[in-house]
C-alpha cells in the first residue's frame, strides 16, 4: 500500500523544494539579464561619452593646427622682409590670447597657451572646456629667430606612447615642431581655480598659471630635444597632443608664388654680383660650406639687401664652384658655355638625403644628385633648372657666372675702398676682410661709407684716378639707407625741422688733378660752378631736404644735374618716369620712410649719342653730331646689380637726360659727396635736423 501511494505522488515537501529551485534560476536569470543590461548600457553610454571626447578633442585640435600652419604660409605676407614659415609664439602670460614677444632665449622651445587671438581665430576649448596649452620648438619660433631657419630645420620634440614606441620623431626630420595640447580634467594634485566674476580677469583662459596644473606629459622646456610620452591610464596622464612637422609648413608652402620668387631672386642678385669681377678676381672654391666660403664673403647678404634675410636662411642650400677650367651649364636644356664660375642651389631633400648635422650640411652629395654629384666641384656639365618649381623642388638650379670681360675697367667699395680719398671729417670708411677659415686674399662685399652729421661742414669721397669717359660707356650700381626717418614732408604740421640735406654722384673733369676739396654743407658738398673742377661736371642728386633756393619740392627727390649747380630749371612737380631730369618721389619721405630701407641706384652714361640721344655709339664719340652723352638713372630697380651688360628691365629709368659732353670730361673723377646738418646745439645727437647715409656694393664698369 505505501509503495502504491509512493509511486503515484511524491511527497509535497520535495515537490516544493523543486518548484523554489527553479524559481529561483529563473530570478538568477532575470538578474543576470538585468545587470548584464545595465553594464552594457552605462558601458555604452560611457564609450559614446569617451568618444564624443575624443571627437570634441580632435576636432579643436585640428582647427588650431590649421590654423598654426595658415599662420606660418603666411607670414611673410605680414612681414615682407622677413623670411618664410615662422610660427608665433605662445601666450606665455595668458594675456588675452596674444602671442608673446618675445618668449625665451634664442633656440629654446617656448610652452604657453594658443595665441588664438593672434592667430585670428576663437578661443578653443578641449572637452573640459579647457583652452589648448602649445609648445613651440626655439628653431621655428619668429620671436627671437635661429640663425637658420628653412625646409631642412629639424623640431625639438619627440613623441612616444606608454609603451615607448615612438610616435613622432624617428627621423630627425620627423620631430615636431610644435605641439598642441587638450589637457582634460584636472586629475590627481591639479588645482585650477576659477576667478569670480567680479576679479577683472582679462583673460579668456583663466585659471592656474602653472603649465603642471594642466599637462602631464610637459611642463618644462629647455634648448635641447625634448622628449614627450603619452600614456593610455587617463588616471595619470590624460593630454592628448597633435603636431606638426617642417614638412607640414614647407610642403604647401612651396605652392605660394612668393617663395619661388625669392629663390629665383637670390641666385640671380648672387651670381650678378659674382658676375662683377674679372676671372682672376672671382673667389677661390673654398673647401668647407660646399665651395661657398669665398664666394659669400665677396658678396655677403649685405650686397644683396632685396633678400637680405632670406639669404641668411637659405644660404645652406648654396653650392659653389670656380673649376681650373671654365665649365659648361645646361639649365632648362639650353646650353651655357664658358662658365668661369657656377652656382646652384640644391634643392628639397630627396629621400635619401639628410642634412640633420654640420657633418652632413657640408658634403655637396647631401644637396646634390647624378651627374652634378659626381662631378662637383670639377670642370665639366652642370644641369640644372632655371626656377624653382614646387612639382620638382628636389631639382638643382643653376646660375652660369660669366666674369667682366679683360678689356673691361672696374672700380669697387670692396677691392679699391682704401684708395679713395676722404675729405672732411663726417665720412667714415667700413672696410671689412673675411675672418679665418676664408682666404683672406678674399676682400668682403660689407665694405661701405657712411655720411654722418656730427659736423657744420660737408665731406667728400674721391677716386685718385681720372677715369676715360668720351668714347666710352659706363654702368654703376650702388646702395643707400638713410640713417633717419623723418615725416616732416608728410605732415601738414610738421612738428620738428627737416632733417637733411642729403648726398650726390658727382663726375668732375679729369685734367686737373684729383680733388681735394669738398663743397660746403648748403651745397651738399658738391664743387659748385665757382670751383675750376665742378664747373663742368655732372652729378645725381639724392635730397631729402627742401632748399627753395633751389625750386627744391617739399619731399625727397632726385636729379641729374649740371656743371655743379643744385638748382632746378623748373619746379619739380613730376613723379619719377622716363626722360625726366628730375622728380619728386611718392611718398614724399621715401628714402627716409619708417622703418627704414635699403634702396639702390643703377646710373649709365653712354657718350657717341646723337644730338636727341636716339643713338649712342661710344666708339663715335667725336665724330659728326656725336657729341652727346646720354645719362639714364634706376632708382629702386630690380636684377640690376650686374655691371657686365647695359640694363635689360622692363622698367623705364627713372630720370634721363641728354646732354653735350664738355671736353674738359673726357676723363673724369668719380667720387660722393654729402652734406648732413649736425643736430641743434644742446640737442641729443639723434635728434632732427640731424641725418646720415651709408653707402655700400658700388661697383663702376667701364667698357
Amino acid at each position: 500500500m505505501n509503495k502504491r501511494l509512493h509511486g503515484r505522488q511524491p511527497p509535497k515537501r520535495h515537490r516544493q523544494t523543486e518548484a523554489g529551485a527553479a524559481l529561483l534560476l529563473v530570478l538568477l536569470i532575470l538578474v543576470l539579464f538585468a545587470l548584464t543590461t545595465t553594464v552594457h548600457y552605462f558601458h555604452d553610454n560611457a564609450l559614446a561619452e569617451h568618444n564624443s571626447r575624443q571627437q570634441i578633442d580632435q576636432r579643436v585640435l585640428a582647427h588650431a593646427r590649421e590654423a598654426l600652419i595658415g599662420s606660418a604660409l603666411t607670414y611673410r605676407d605680414t612681414h615682407p622682409s622677413e623670411n618664410f614659415g615662422y610660427l608665433r609664439c605662445p601666450d606665455i602670460a595668458n594675456e588675452k590670447g596674444e602671442a608673446a614677444a618675445p618668449c625665451g632665449a634664442r633656440d629654446t622651445s617656448s610652452l604657453g597657451r594658443l595665441p588664438w587671438k593672434t592667430l585670428g581665430i576663437p578661443v578653443l576649448r578641449d572637452h573640459a572646456g579647457e583652452c589648448l596649452w602649445y609648445a613651440v620648438s626655439g628653431r621655428a619660433k619668429n620671436n627671437p629667430k635661429t640663425t637658420q631657419f628653412n625646409w631642412d630645420t629639424t623640431g625639438q620634440f619627440i613623441v612616444r606612447d606608454h609603451s615607448g614606441t615612438i610616435l613622432a620623431g624617428t627621423q630627425p626630420h620627423e620631430r615636431p615642431l610644435a605641439l598642441l595640447f587638450s589637457p582634460g580634467f584636472a586629475i590627481g594634485t591639479q588645482t585650477r581655480p576659477r576667478p569670480s566674476p567680479n576679479s577683472g580677469t582679462p583673460s579668456e583662459c583663466a585659471g592656474n598659471p602653472l603649465a603642471s596644473a594642466y599637462l602631464e606629459s610637459l611642463t618644462t622646456l629647455d634648448d635641447a630635444i625634448t622628449p614627450i610620452t603619452l600614456s593610455t591610464t587617463t588616471a595619470q596622464n590624460n593630454d592628448r597632443i597633435s603636431w606638426l612637422t617642417s614638412d607640414d609648413i614647407f610642403r604647401p608652402l612651396m605652392q605660394h608664388p612668393d617663395f619661388r620668387l625669392a629663390i629665383d631672386t637670390l641666385l640671380d642678385d648672387f651670381s650678378a654680383c659674382l658676375g662683377n669681377w674679372k676671372m682672376a678676381q672671382l673667389p677661390p672654391t673654398s673647401a668647407t660650406q660646399k665651395g661657398l666660403l669665398n664666394a659669400a664673403m665677396l658678396c655677403s647678404p649685405a650686397a644683396l639687401e632685396k633678400e637680405n634675410n632670406f639669404r641668411n636662411n637659405w644660404e645652406d642650400q648654396l653650392l659653389y664652384t670656380r673649376p681650373p677650367a671654365s665649365a659648361t651649364a645646361q639649365i632648362d636644356g639650353s646650353i651655357h658655355d664658358n662658365c668661369a664660375a657656377v652656382l646652384l642651389f640644391g634643392g628639397l631633400r630627396t629621400t635619401w638625403q639628410s642634412r640633420a648635422d654640420s657633418i652632413e650640411q657640408n658634403d655637396p652629395a647631401m644637396y646634390l644628385e647624378g651627374n652634378n654629384a659626381a662631378r662637383f666641384p670639377a670642370s665639366g656639365l652642370y644641369t640644372g633648372n632655371r626656377s624653382f618649381s614646387a612639382s620638382t623642388p628636389e631639382r638643382e638650379l643653376l646660375r652660369c657666372i660669366r666674369s667682366l670681360p679683360e678689356e673691361m675697367q672696374q672700380v669697387s667699395f670692396v677691392d679699391k675702398l682704401d684708395e679713395f680719398l676722404v675729405v672732411g671729417d663726417g665720412l667714415n670708411k667700413k672696410k671689412e676682410r673675411p675672418a679665418a677659415p676664408a682666404d683672406p686674399a678674399t676682400p668682403s662685399g660689407k665694405s661701405s661709407i657712411s655720411f654722418i652729421g656730427n659736423t657744420s661742414a660737408a665731406s667728400c669721397l674721391w677716386y685718385p684716378q681720372p677715369l676715360p669717359l668720351a668714347g666710352r660707356a659706363w654702368r654703376i650700381y650702388y646702395t643707400f639707407r638713410f640713417e633717419f626717418s623723418d615725416t616732416h614732408a608728410t605732415s601738414t604740421n610738421p612738428a620738428t625741422a627737416d632733417r637733411g640735406k642729403g648726398f650726390t654722384l658727382q663726375l668732375v673733369r679729369g685734367d686737373l688733378g684729383a680733388p681735394e676739396n669738398c663743397g660746403s654743407l648748403a651745397d651738399m658738398g658738391i664743387l659748385n660752378s665757382a670751383d675750376p673742377r665742378g664747373a663742368p661736371s655732372l652729378l645725381i642728386e639724392t635730397d631729402v631736404h627742401r632748399d627753395t633756393e633751389h625750386n627744391d619740392p617739399a619731399g625727397n627727390h632726385s636729379a641729374i644735374l649740371l656743371d655743379g649747380t643744385l638748382s632746378h630749371e623748373t619746379t619739380l612737380g613730376s613723379l619719377c618716369t622716363a626722360q625726366v631730369t628730375g622728380c619728386r618721389h611718392t611718398p614724399a619721405s621715401k628714402f627716409e620712410d619708417s622703418p627704414m630701407a635699403t634702396h639702390n641706384q643703377r646710373v649709365e652714361i653712354r657718350t657717341g649719342c646723337n644730338s636727341s640721344c636716339s643713338s649712342c655709339d661710344p666708339a663715335t664719340h667725336g665724330s659728326s653730331d656725336r657729341s652727346h652723352a646720354l645719362i639714364q638713372v634706376w632708382i629702386d630697380c630690380q636684377q640690376c646689380l650686374s655691371v657686365r651688360n647695359p640694363l635689360v628691365t622692363a622698367q623705364a629709368p627713372s630720370l634721363a637726360r641728354c646732354v653735350v659732353l664738355p671736353t674738359e670730361l673726357g676723363t673724369a673723377y668719380v667720387g660722393f659727396t654729402g652734406g648732413f646738418l649736425p643736430p641743434a646745439p644742446g640737442q641729443p645727437t639723434n635728434s632732427a635736423p640731424r641725418q646720415g647715409v651709408s653707402i655700400g656694393n658700388f661697383y663702376l664698369g667701364i667698357e
